[in-house]
């Protein structure tokens, strides 16, 4: 204990002393351009949250131009595609990644759902579908059958049509752009708990969605077939509609979870753990912070880019409770850690030279005292992340006490656990 006082008294001393080993800031390398409807937007999200572009363009240091606006259907892409703007910052783009197609869909539903009954219905609304089903069934199921057997296959060809041209004006405008297509998920694979508890429980929810999920994967369970299902169709010729350009597969990362092929009328995911979509009273399926986390390491994959230190997506994972770390799903967690964990450089040493001691300590301490008295130090994204040792996503006098705790049990022979 002595030996530690004596430490921290030697950093009080010094602290306003030390010079600051030099680290290059970061600097852009490049542009991020991110295109399609509110899922690109962020919809939902709180001020404080950060949306998939968001993060990724400080994970890969990318200048980032977010186009994309709530609703937007491809139709209504191919049409911003010819905004000048849009093409400017498309043809100047090192990587482009659209979230398009969903709003296809939704607004297909809305318009069948609003003939059927004389009234708008807003689709997205699932206490007034589920409400539907109790009031009259038979009805509610025949929307059902005519939207998945006429309506979405129509939807369906539209959407696809519209992608082709659509990947096709954005490789016209810049051949050389690293380009990435998001497939779409289904808002109803909840896991097992969750249907027990929401589904089971409340006979209306029950009818309601024992009823969709019929509708929806009826022709699978029967035919062994694609033709006519939402997303599955989609996601299914999306593949080959985007050309060179990739697919993240964002409908595999939400559902996270095997589909039993003995019961496809049921297929349980975790779509409920990357949405609001049986938690909030409005019973929101747009990504939550969560899903935006899962967005952005599903397309870091999908890229194969190699992991490296980060501050968005490290902070975001770091600030999910206890709990929702443990109850990530099992088939993501590795993924999204591996990259949001990464760093080239050892913890606690801030001074790069491979060992973690009293140096590191005082420079953090001599950072923090600079930047509380106004002056902005410039450091790396790794010195970063190797001294922000307790994961709040700032560098403090909590930092500096951590690694002089650090270093003061290993130099009494403890074990190098950060723990």
């Amino acid at each position: 204990m002595k030996k530690l006082i004596s430490l921290f008294s030697a950093l009080s001393i010094g602290a306003s002393a030390l010079c600051i080993p030099t680290a290059n800031a970061v600097e852009s390398k490049g542009n991020l351009v991110i295109l399609g409807d509110s899922i690109s937007s962020g919809y939902g999200l709180d001020e404080s949250e950060y949306n998939y572009g968001e993060i990724l363009g400080e994970y890969l240091d990318y200048d980032t131009e977010n186009f994309a606006v709530p609703g937007l259907t491809t139709a209504g892409l191919v049409e911003k595609l010819a905004d000048e703007n849009v093409k400017n910052a498309v043809s100047n783009a090192d990587m482009i990644v659209i979230s398009i197609g969903g709003n296809d869909f939704i607004s297909t539903a809305r318009d069948v759902f609003s003939e059927k009954y004389g009234e708008i219905v807003d689709i997205t609304d699932l206490n007034a579908i589920f409400t539907m089903f109790k009031s009259d069934v038979m009805k509610a199921l025949a929307t059902l059958s005519n939207l998945y057997t006429t309506k979405f296959p129509q939807a369906c060809d539209t959407a696809i049509a519209n992608i082709e041209q659509i990947s096709s004006t954005i490789y016209s405008l810049n051949p050389d752009a690293e380009v990435v297509f998001q497939n779409i998920y289904d808002p109803f694979q909840i896991d097992e708990e969750k249907y027990e508890k929401y589904i089971l429980a409340d006979a209306t929810y029950k009818n309601g969605y024992n009823g969709l999920k019929r509708a929806v994967y009826y022709n699978i369970n029967a035919t062994k077939t694609y033709e006519g299902n939402y997303p599955v169709s989609f996601n299914v010729r999306i593949n080959d509609a985007v050309g060179n350009a990739h697919v993240a597969d964002i409908c595999g990362a939400f559902t996270a979870d095997e589909v039993r092929d003995d019961d496809l009328t049921q297929p349980y995911g975790n779509v409920s753990y990357f949405t609001d979509v049986f938690d909030t009273y409005n019973r929101d399926f747009h990504p939550n912070q969560k899903g935006h986390l899962e967005i952005a390491s599903a397309i870091l994959e999908e890229l194969n880019i190699t992991p490296s230190a980060n501050r968005k997506m490290r902070a975001v994972y770091n600030n999910l409770s206890s709990d929702e770390k443990a109850s990530y799903p099992e088939l993501r967690v590795n993924n999204v850690k591996t990259y949001a964990e990464a760093s080239s450089m050892l913890k606690g040493d801030y001074n790069d030279d491979n060992e973690v001691n009293a140096s590191d300590a005082s420079a953090v301490l001599a950072q923090y005292a600079q930047e509380s008295s106004g002056i902005t130090v410039e450091i790396s994204k790794d010195v970063f992340v190797s001294a922000d040792v307790n994961g709040d996503d700032k560098i403090d006098s909590s930092d500096a006490s951590a690694i002089l705790a650090y270093y003061a049990k290993i130099s009494a022979g403890g074990d190098k656990n950060w723990d």
